[in-house]
């Protein structure tokens, strides 16, 4: 399964009811629910004589792991994209519709001339950097 870092842009808010721990774990929380059903999709077509609780765990890990990845992968976004990303996951936002709204919002701001090209580029390189350093 490839998700692309574009599509699924997540990101760090801080909200005034919540630390940023629990933000954090409420994130993860909804984006392991999330991806983990496709992630144990991919590992039963891989793995085909792995046992089902094996896969189960595996795709949690694999899906917990992703995401710790994607919120340090993109902590470095400008503060706008960073609450138009974590806040509706967080809220249980469907993880292609968020990334989707986000790359939309970041092509408006580039056609509005509120960012330049090479400055989006330099931004999502970056964070795809470091998902897949993190990934490792």
């Amino acid at each position: 399964m490839k998700i692309k870092l574009i599509s699924i842009v997540v990101t760090l808010a801080i909200s005034k009811s919540l630390s940023a721990v629990e933000l954090n774990s409420t994130y993860i929380d909804n984006y392991v629910r999330e991806v983990t059903p496709a992630l144990k999709g991919m590992y039963r077509k891989r793995y085909p004589d792995m046992p089902s609780r094996k896969v189960s765990i595996q795709a949690g890990l694999h899906a917990n792991k992703m995401a710790k990845c994607q919120l340090h992968a993109i902590d470095h976004y400008p503060e706008t994209y960073k609450q138009a990303s974590i806040t509706p996951i967080e809220n249980g936002g469907d993880l292609q519709i968020v990334g989707k709204s986000v790359t939309t919002m970041m092509k408006a701001d580039i056609q509005s001339g509120a960012r330049a090209m090479p400055e989006f580029k330099k931004i999502v390189g970056s964070a795809a950097a470091r998902f897949r350093a993190c990934m490792k």
